[in-house]
């Protein structure tokens, strides 16, 4: 496993919201390939997102104040 790797997640500390470049915590899985996003914009544009994904990993739970 590579050191960068969060455990929990699978998302590595260097995966970026594709939106804004902030730490991405929801990978957005759909056909045509795969979303990173942090936790701000995985609530903006989740009405978007969920109807199409094929799967979504949320991982926002791990976010700390």
């Amino acid at each position: 496993m590579n050191e960068e790797e969060t455990v929990a997640t699978g998302l590595k500390v260097s995966d970026r919201c594709d939106l804004c470049g902030a730490q991405a915590f929801v990978e957005v899985i759909m056909q045509s390939g795969t979303l990173l996003f942090c936790g701000h914009h995985s609530r903006k544009f989740q009405h978007t997102y969920v109807q199409q994904a094929v799967r979504v990993n949320d991982y926002t739970h791990l976010l700390q104040a």
